[in-house]
């Protein structure tokens, strides 16, 4: 636990995924993914417009957090079943921007520029 004159790690990547799953389902699913090394926080929330929306938040310290989290055998068995759920679009966003009570932080970023897309 940090302690309260601590100001808590900034998270490096954030992944925002939507579910069309059951509450208790997506909970248990995600007590696993937040117990992983480097998750720094994980949210569940219900769209105020649709009842059956879900959308899953979770903060992690490091792109390789995650990547190593998502490799972990009880990620694997408990958790990927309700990631499989997720809707087909990009999920996981890194931190460039963060403004809270503590201040502000502002990275570069690992992708120094952007990606050249491959032609359809």
């Amino acid at each position: 636990m940090v302690p309260s004159d601590v100001a808590p790690p900034a998270p490096g990547l954030v992944v925002v995924s939507r579910h069309r799953v059951d509450l208790d389902e997506a909970k248990a699913a995600l007590a696993v993914l937040a117990r992983q090394r480097g998750c720094l926080n994980a949210t569940i929330a219900r769209s105020t417009d649709d009842y059956d929306l879900l959308v899953i938040v979770t903060e992690w310290d490091s792109v390789r957090s995650y990547r190593k989290a998502l490799s972990s055998y009880e990620v694997k068995v408990e958790s990927v079943p309700l990631l499989a759920t997720a809707f087909d679009e990009t999920t996981a966003f890194e931190v460039l921007y963060r403004q809270d009570a503590t201040g502000v932080i502002e990275r570069e970023g690992a992708l120094v520029e952007k990606p050249q897309r491959i032609p359809d």
